[in-house]
């Protein structure tokens, strides 16, 4: 039993200090590479800065590129939480 023991504690020991050494590599390495978030920049301390990284705002104060709209364009407005579905064309309810 004490044989087992001592077996299974080396083992979960071994586990935890290759788990601590393949974070700290990932980390160092950067992998995966932190998302930017689509939040308003007032959400982030700094004027913007996400994560130590400058973003850049379209013209509603978001992150994301510029919002350009064309005259003969056809804007849809999608209002619900982040599920909000769209079927592409013509639904019947």
């Amino acid at each position: 039993m004490r044989k087992y023991f001592g077996n299974a504690l080396l083992l979960f020991s071994v586990l935890a200090a290759v788990l601590c050494l393949a974070e700290i590599v990932l980390r160092a390495l950067d992998y995966p590479p932190i998302a930017l978030s689509d939040w308003p920049e007032s959400a982030f301390p700094g004027g913007g800065q996400k994560n130590g990284q400058p973003g850049r705002t379209n013209q509603l104060g978001y992150s994301g590129r510029e919002i350009v709209y064309d005259e003969n364009d056809f804007v849809v407005v999608l209002v619900g939480d982040s599920q909000a579905v769209s079927c592409g064309g013509p639904c019947a309810l």
